[in-house]
């Protein structure tokens, strides 16, 4: 045998061996690329685009500045040589923060959560209005809590501001059920949604209508979600949307829902 063409043999070996490792790599790049593009899109989608500010810097634009504008909140994200990796890093991080801090900061805003509670005490707002209201039953929504009892209805109230003839009328809605369903002074009603468009002094605490954002930043704290021309509270299953013009509060709806996870897209939902 001659041995003269083992190197050339092992050459060609070696050379073949090496394109086949650099064709796994560039194929193992692709994939992770496609992973972490994905990762990206989800993660903006959990916040919502409009949420967030991405800011690019460095040598090579590949380090990331990530403004939760809700919150204020910043996260960098620092540590990978690409743009991808990095804003995949700061938007996990950037989750996890807001994830975990809120739940301590509710349970410190007691008079946010005293007030999702209990928005208004309904018997004596209504003694107030006397007979200055209608009513009609009504139907319930998706994402209305609603208690498993045979024989009930969902009522609304309106109250008309008699001072002036308001677009939009003040409304709430109740769950009711058993023998006194049909009458107003039934005290087993459970309050469900509170649409309120006009100042109105008998409202109590949830006089919103004509504060400032900044008052209601006082009073409830900073930790909301936004929409598009409002923010929302919540605490377990109960949620405070406002609609804001020029900072300052044009509306408000209150809702006991079905679910305590509030989240960007049941928002969209109970807004559109």
């Amino acid at each position: 045998m001659n041995f003269r063409f083992l190197p050339i043999l092992f050459l060609v070996f070696f050379n073949c061996k090496n394109v086949i490792e650099k064709k796994s790599e560039q194929q193992k790049i692709v994939v992770d690329l496609t992973e972490l593009e994905k990762k990206y899109s989800d993660l903006k989608t959990h916040f919502g685009e409009e949420n967030i500010q991405i800011d690019y810097y460095g040598d090579s634009f590949n380090k990331i500045r990530i403004t939760h504008i809700p919150s204020g909140k910043i996260q960098l994200g620092e540590k990978h040589n690409t743009q991808i990796e990095n804003a995949v890093q700061a938007l996990e991080k950037l989750k996890m923060k807001l994830i975990s801090k809120p739940k301590l900061e509710i349970k410190s805003n007691s008079i946010l959560v005293e007030f999702l509670e209990n928005p208004i005490d309904l018997q004596e707002f209504k003694r107030k209005k006397g007979k200055h209201f209608t009513t009609s039953v009504t139907g319930g929504t998706e994402y209305y809590f609603t208690p498993k009892i045979q024989d009930s209805i969902f009522y609304v109230y309106y109250y008309p501001d008699l001072d002036k003839e308001p677009i939009d009328i003040d409304q709430i809605i109740v769950f009711k059920s058993g023998k006194n369903k049909h009458t107003y002074q039934d005290k087993t009603e459970v309050i469900i949604e509170i649409r309120v468009f006009n100042e109105d002094s008998d409202l109590g605490k949830a006089n919103l209508v004509g504060l400032s954002k900044t008052e209601l930043e006082s009073e409830f704290g900073n930790d909301y979600l936004t929409f598009n021309n409002g923010i929302a509270y919540s605490n377990k299953n109960k949620i405070l949307t406002i609609e804001l013009d020029n900072s300052k509060v044009k509306s408000f709806r209150y809702i006991k829902l079905n679910t305590e996870n509030v989240d960007q897209d049941l928002i969209r939902q109970i807004v559109k």
